[in-house]
């Protein structure tokens, strides 16, 4: 009884705020999703049915956002035209008042949604048209809502492409390979602008703790450099990528995070160099309490050797610029046996010729 009060008075609520308009839309799923549990609650509990229960529930509650979202951006805009502006000015240029357009292929986090917009024209170019409420509500390559994209974006960082798509499809969203890489390179051009200063904040957010740490050893910035050979289409041979990282360790010698920086190929790897430099001026630059350890860890290849011997081992002291810096440079424990065993084959002769 209780329950059924309680419903009826969201129900209420609904209408009071939207009218019939969105109950009517919404109201058979939330039946469906009331005859769910019911069912649920009046038959057998188990294991199984706890987790049809579920999953039958997951699908109910997609469908409800999906149709609220959709009801909630199509009544935006006014159907009637002469509601809507007959012309406007945009980024210099003039626009004029089309009519409603469908915008297809276009997804929210609950799934495939339809919208209707209205279509301004330019005047005077050649150029595309525009949709305000596309441009208003922020969709991302005409096909995602900001929050799917920002969905995606996160998960493209850590899942390979077939398995992000898996996820999406689960979702009731069916792209191909071209559209995912078209939203994530549209979200990494948008989030670009902001990745710099992003790191800067993280990294000082580690130092500051690594400083309070307790511990007998001094906190350390560690910075790491490496060059990965990867296929590239309608090549015949590998290029290197290559790949930084900052990280922060604390007194204790424990990893408290780690920033990333990365890079396809290209000649002297170039944009990496200048991006870590930037990087490290600016968190060095805005640190304001002990100077920590200053480490650089490569495998001691061609690019990492030429960073340290033409950057790091130059870099002032943003605090003293009269003053450098002192960067430790370690190589790894592999690379290092490895060229010690290079150099003693160079100096006795490779065992295979000494007979041992």
């Amino acid at each position: 009884m209780q329950d059924a009060t309680r419903v009826n008075r969201y129900l209420a609520i609904i209408v009071r705020m939207t009218g019939f308009a969105l109950l009517s839309e919404v109201g058979p799923i939330l039946l469906s999703i009331g005859r769910l549990t019911r069912r649920f609650r009046g038959g057998e509990i188990s294991p199984t049915t706890m987790f049809q229960f579920e999953m039958e529930l997951d699908g109910l509650l997609r469908e409800l956002g999906r149709r609220i979202v959709q009801w909630t951006v199509n009544g935006l805009e006014p159907r009637e035209r002469s509601e809507m502006p007959g012309q406007f000015l945009w980024n210099g240029d003039y626009y004029r008042r089309r009519n409603l357009s469908p915008l297809r292929n276009l997804n929210c986090l609950f799934g495939p949604i339809k919208l209707v917009r209205y279509c301004y024209q330019p005047l005077e170019t050649c150029g595309k048209c525009l949709f305000p409420l596309q441009i208003q509500l922020g969709i991302v390559a005409g096909v995602a809502t900001p929050a799917l994209a920002d969905w995606v974006a996160r998960g493209a960082a850590d899942l390979t492409q077939r398995q992000l798509l898996d996820q999406l499809r689960s979702r009731g969203i069916t792209w191909g390979v071209g559209t995912l890489r078209t939203v994530t390179h549209a979200m990494a051009e948008v989030l670009s602008v902001h990745r710099h200063e992003a790191q800067v904040q993280q990294v000082l957010g580690w130092l500051k703790q690594a400083a309070e740490s307790k511990g007998s050893r001094r906190f350390i910035l560690s910075v790491g450099r490496d060059g990965v050979m990867i296929p590239i289409i309608k090549q015949g041979t590998y290029k290197e990528a290559c790949t930084a990282t900052v990280s922060v360790l604390d007194r204790c010698g424990r990893r408290i995070g780690t920033t990333y920086l990365g890079q396809m190929p290209e000649a002297h790897q170039a944009t990496l160099g200048t991006e870590l430099t930037a990087l490290l001026h600016e968190v060095l630059a805005r640190w304001d309490g002990l100077l920590p350890r200053l480490v650089y860890v490569t495998d001691c290849g061609h690019h990492p050797t030429v960073y340290f011997e033409e950057i790091l081992r130059k870099m002032p002291n943003p605090r003293r610029p009269t003053e450098l810096l002192e960067w430790e440079w370690i190589v790894d424990y592999y690379h290092a046996c490895q060229y010690i065993a290079t150099l003693a084959d160079s100096i006795f002769g490779s065992p295979d010729y000494l007979g041992g």
